[in-house]
């Protein structure tokens, strides 16, 4: 059963929406670029989830659009780990 992700307002969270809109240009650019046939990202903030957003297709032969909740494998829990503790080193380091 998926795990439904629901945003907190984002000044609530303490984050700029400003700022976190540009994750969506990014992402929406490195799916059309052809780089990544989808892309889904979640920002948090003391527990509280600030930011979801979900770009490209989950199926991109039929062009079926990938939704927040949509389940996929992760193969390489490395990326993950390490994605995880660039992110807390820079949280930290401010």
């Amino acid at each position: 059963m998926p795990l439904a992700v629901a945003a907190n307002p984002m000044e609530e969270c303490g984050m700029d929406g400003s700022r976190l809109a540009k994750i969506a240009d990014w992402q929406q650019a490195l799916v059309d670029g052809g780089h990544l046939p989808m892309a889904i990202s979640v920002v948090s903030r003391h527990g509280k989830v600030a930011y979801v957003q979900a770009t490209g297709y989950s199926d991109a032969e039929n062009k079926v659009p990938i939704k927040e909740d949509d389940i996929f494998r992760l193969y390489s829990m490395t990326k993950v780990r390490r994605s995880s503790l660039l992110c807390s080193r820079t949280e930290t380091s401010r």
